[in-house]
């Protein structure tokens, strides 16, 4: 398997690209699919297309890795999602392997989440080969954990809700989860764009899209928008600590739409920088000595190479190697 498919499917676009098992880095981006109705019919008719022209480029494609929004199984059957209506107990080896007469064999599929922990694990310059903790925050924030070489899936393979942890009890807002108080309501992209807006920012979407303008603002020199991301990464500390204490990781790494937009053009990031300095206050001082809470390298990658390596590994409990 010297080159895989990886497939990232998000909550309104489908990714791909191929992706060399060597070092663990693509080698050809494929054009990204919109879907417009977020209905399992039309994400399956893009998923299939993303098949067949990466079997046109490179017919030697026998496996895919899939990076997918919602939840799946161990054995590759995606359990739920919240955005496309019929897209449960879904196997996607039994889509793709009739549309590709055979040829694609092997079809392993990870939460999005999960697979961009895997993808930094493997190849972010910052955490490679390492136990590390990544939070991935877009539109709402999620993200996996690498122990050993190995994903962490959980019990009932959910793990790495971590925008539902909880950081302010006293937050009457309720959140997508039906809870209150979660970290998602304060650090993700709508958050941050409610927040510059509060701080007299005019922006031209005041949802999660909003970030791009706030990142834009910022770099133009706005210290309202750089505080709106700055107030987000400080409350976005107060989850990295709680998952810290626990796990105790070597690095923790973030990604995702939000840190891209963050970027300050000179190597710095409000969002991140401010998370990083307000974390160690919220861990016990022996695990403060060590943390390290950085910027992904791979951004947006992460998901398609965590994939892609999924799929190389062929059953859990079999880790891929770290290139050297």
């Amino acid at each position: 398997m010297d080159h895989l498919l990886a497939i990232d499917i998000g909550a309104s676009s489908v990714k791909a690209a191929i992706v060399r098992s060597q070092r663990w880095e693509i080698s050809h981006r494929l054009s990204s699919i919109d879907i417009h109705d977020r209905h399992f019919d039309e994400l399956r008719a893009a998923v299939e297309m993303t098949a067949s022209v990466a079997l046109e480029l490179d017919p030697s494609i026998s496996a895919v890795g899939i990076s997918t929004t919602g939840s799946a199984s161990v054995d590759d059957v995606v359990i739920s999602s919240g955005f496309y209506s019929g897209y449960q107990n879904v196997r996607w080896l039994d889509v793709l392997a009739p549309v590709s007469d055979g040829r694609i064999r092997v079809v392993r599929v990870l939460n999005d989440g999960r697979a961009a922990a895997y993808g930094t694990y493997l190849a972010d310059r910052h955490a490679r080969g390492q136990h590390l903790v990544h939070f991935v925050i877009g539109t709402g924030i999620g993200g996996g954990m690498v122990v050993g070489g190995t994903v962490f899936n959980g019990t009932h393979n959910f793990a790495g809700a971590y925008g539902h942890i909880k950081v302010d009890p006293n937050d009457q807002r309720k959140c997508v989860c039906g809870g209150r108080g979660c970290v998602e309501l304060y650090s993700a992209a709508p958050a941050i764009a409610r927040s510059a807006i509060e701080r007299g920012l005019t922006l031209t979407y005041a949802d999660g899209r909003g970030v791009r303008e706030v990142g834009a603002l910022a770099r133009a020199g706005s210290e309202a928008a750089r505080d709106a991301f700055r107030s987000a990464g400080r409350m976005l500390a107060v989850a990295i600590g709680g998952v810290a204490n626990v796990c105790d990781p070597a690095c923790v790494t973030l990604g995702g739409g939000v840190v891209a937009a963050a970027q300050d053009g000179q190597g710095g990031n409000w969002y991140v920088d401010a998370a990083a300095a307000a974390a160690p206050a919220m861990v016990i001082p022996r695990i403060a000595e060590h943390l390290r809470v950085v910027e992904a390298s791979l951004l947006n990658d992460a998901a398609l190479i965590g994939a892609a390596a999924w799929a190389a590994a062929g059953q859990p409990g079999h880790p891929v190697p770290v290139p050297a």
